[in-house]
């Protein structure tokens, strides 16, 4: 085996391992199946070009040739250009159909002319390392286009190199410039250049991959090149996630889970791959009762629910469930993230509040009772005046008056000189308050009210009611009636007095006469 049938050898397994590697890393990006294509049309050509060294014959190396230039070079400068564009995020130009037709029908044309004409190469010739071609004037034209192609590309990295904002992708911008810039020169120089200027020189291909390798291995490892940054991200952020997270296939299978997870379900990862979904799910939970995931599709993409989960030591948690369906580029579901919410504190607050609700409500319900059944109208009102409570003989009272403010009630008043309570307990600085007042429908109200504090430091007024209307005006009569009674009283009282007066002024006329008196004789 020649040294120059290991640089070809080389050439094709470094390109072919690469491009299935990059392939393999995201087979659905479309940049990582573009890349994987130029290699392949590399790995072909170098295969070629490694089978004419060794084979003895004309027609074989002719045949071989073909194959390395039909399916390898001819295709190299579209597929490389492509590349270039999509690593870019410059690629939306070849989504104009026109374009792209222009952009990869040349090598069609320089395909059918290597394989059935010989306007590029016209035969083989037998040289020191094996079998090399006859350049005819139609390889100094592709030569070109190869070059126009390849320079678009280098000169779409250069500026991406130059204006782009990320560290990262100018980093990787100009080791793919020189990782494909070198080998490119190389391989211009000893299989197009000297060519065409009729000197046979031993192609330089494999040596020149293997520098194309070289940087796009470095590349790969440094700056980890043709790996989606979003899944590198995502991952991450799964891992550093508060909540329980799974990743379940299509078959409801578990795929992998993140750190919360497995401490939740108190399994390792290796025990939770592989493993139904649905043995978390403690109740039969008609979300996840289907063994596909096509079983989730009425609930929607997106869906969240309560369920109580169970882990390895048959605790059964309760939690809120929320799950969003993957689907891939032809819109079928192939999997689903579920997110489970640990709500164990919660419910364990909730069913203490609801306790402390019951057992309120129990306690207060004598009392409730009482302040119902009571006759006198009882309300109670916060400090910015608004009936917080009234009980029945105060809606009877005054109607409808729960959540009002005092002064919007059949009692009047304003907001700024309000008849309330609290507001008049507080101007008079004491803790009680006594008045009467006469409301909108010309009856008489009693309000007898005392201030309280809360103990949450609210202070609130609670006032007791009587409707005395008919006690006020009894009260207005019997006034009535005594001031005519005085009145006649006093004019009685005064017409006794007069008399008296006359009996003693005739008595003192009797006397001056010298006769007895007549009244009040001795």
């Amino acid at each position: 085996m020649t040294p120059f049938l290991l640089f070809s050898l080389a050439g094709f397994l470094v390109s072919f391992v690469l491009g299935i590697y990059v392939l393999s890393l995201n087979a659905r990006n479309s940049g990582n199946r573009i890349f994987a294509l130029f290699a392949l049309s590399i790995s072909i050509w170098n295969f070629g070009e490694m089978m004419m060294k060794i084979v003895s014959s004309a027609e074989s190396a002719v045949i071989w040739d073909k194959v390395a230039s039909a399916l390898g070079w001819c295709f190299l400068g579209p597929l490389f250009l492509n590349f270039i564009l999509n690593f870019t995020k410059k690629d939306q130009v070849l989504k104009n159909r026109l374009i792209f037709f222009l952009l990869y029908a040349p090598s069609f044309v320089w395909a059918y002319l290597k394989l059935f004409t010989g306007w590029i190469h016209s035969g083989v010739v037998h040289v020191y390392w094996g079998w090399d071609v006859i350049i005819e004037p139609g390889f100094a034209l592709y030569s070109i286009h190869l070059l126009l192609l390849f320079s678009i590309g280098f000169w779409t990295l250069l500026q991406s190199w130059k204006s782009s904002e990320s560290k990262v992708m100018r980093q990787q911008a100009i080791v793919v410039l020189w990782g494909v810039l070198i080998p490119f020169t190389i391989g211009s120089f000893s299989d197009a250049l000297l060519p065409i200027f009729g000197f046979h020189f031993v192609r330089l291909a494999g040596v020149a991959s293997m520098i194309f390798v070289a940087f796009f291995a470095y590349a790969l490892g440094r700056y980890q090149l043709m790996q989606v940054n979003p899944t590198r991200a995502a991952t991450k952020i799964i891992e550093t996630l508060p909540d329980p997270l799974l990743l379940v296939d299509a078959q409801m299978k578990i795929i992998s889970a993140n750190p919360v997870a497995l401490k939740l379900f108190s399994y390792t990862a290796d025990e939770l791959a592989g493993r139904p979904a649905t043995m978390l799910i403690s109740d039969k939970n008609n979300t996840f009762a289907g063994e596909q995931i096509d079983s989730l599709l009425p609930y929607g993409d997106i869906n969240t629910f309560d369920a109580t989960i169970i882990n390895r030591n048959l605790e059964k948690i309760p939690v809120i469930l929320s799950y969003s369906l993957i689907r891939d580029i032809t819109s079928e579901p192939i999997g689903m993230v579920v997110v489970a919410k640990d709500i164990r504190e919660k419910k364990d607050l909730i069913e203490k509040l609801e306790q402390s609700q019951k057992s309120i409500r129990e306690n207060s319900a004598p009392l409730n009772a009482i302040l119902a059944n009571m006759t006198e109208s009882l309300i109670i009102e916060n400090r910015d005046h608004e009936i917080i409570y009234a009980n029945d003989a105060a809606r009877s009272l005054l109607g409808p008056i729960l959540g009002k403010k005092c002064f919007e009630t059949a009692l009047g008043g304003t907001a700024e000189a309000p008849v309330c309570t609290v507001s008049a307990v507080i101007s008079q600085g004491g803790k009680k308050f006594n008045t009467i007042v006469a409301d909108q429908k010309s009856r008489y109200i009693e309000i007898l009210g005392s201030r309280f504090i809360n103990p949450d430091g609210a202070l609130q007024a609670m006032e007791i009611m009587r409707d005395i209307t008919d006690q006020k005006i009894t009260d207005d009569i019997l006034k009535t009636k005594l001031a005519e009674l005085e009145e006649i009283n006093d004019l009685s009282v005064g017409r006794e007095l007069r008399m008296i007066e006359l009996e003693n002024e005739i008595d003192a006329l009797l006397k001056e006469a010298g006769r007895p008196p007549k009244y009040h004789g001795a």
